[in-house]
């Protein structure tokens, strides 16, 4: 998966930003890969149980993907 990852910011971004578009993009995953098990952990507790902290993962995994299916790529123009 990462490799795929990386491959596919890099090229969105293009040659000239495409280490900028990886660095972010490790910074944010790598965040939420930090962040995620503690705020689940949180929300279970508060909520006093796993079912808000599951459909509250499914539904930031529902936003996320609606987001990606949004993005285009473009195509060169043929020679």
């Amino acid at each position: 998966w990462n490799g795929v990852q990386h491959t596919w910011m890099a090229e969105l971004a293009g040659p000239s930003a495409a280490g900028t578009a990886v660095g972010l993009g490790l910074a944010v995953s790598s965040g939420g890969v930090m962040l995620g098990p503690p705020l689940f952990g949180w929300l279970v507790e508060a909520a006093g149980g796993f079912r808000p902290a599951w459909i509250t993962l499914a539904c930031s995994m529902s936003v996320g993907l609606f987001v990606l299916s949004r993005i285009r790529e473009t195509r060169p123009a043929p020679y």
